[in-house]
């Protein structure tokens, strides 16, 4: 079976990968990785968020029809301090 590309046009016209790719007649979406741009972590996650599901509608699904996703954040400076704290705050 081929697959089916999707490409919402409101993300712009993606350079060497597709947004979504459908297969088995349109019954399973495959996400390519959004990001959210710049800004606060909680509006690059909305941003992100909101990426995710343009491709969902467009391929015609909804967002109840998501059945498992895979979230991944680089780590900041603030989450490094804070790990090297938990990580030497153990007794022995």
């Amino acid at each position: 079976m081929k697959p089916t590309y999707v490409n919402p046009e409101e993300l712009g016209k993606p350079v060497g990968f597709s947004h979504g790719v459908m297969y088995a007649g349109g019954r399973i979406l495959f996400l390519g990785g959004q990001n959210g741009g710049s800004g606060t972590f909680a509006a690059q996650f909305e941003a992100a968020l909101q990426r995710i599901l343009a491709v969902v509608r467009t391929s015609g699904g909804k967002p109840e029809h998501i059945a498992c996703s895979t979230f991944s954040s680089p780590a900041s400076p603030s989450t490094e301090r804070q790990g090297r704290r938990s990580a030497g705050s153990g007794s022995g």
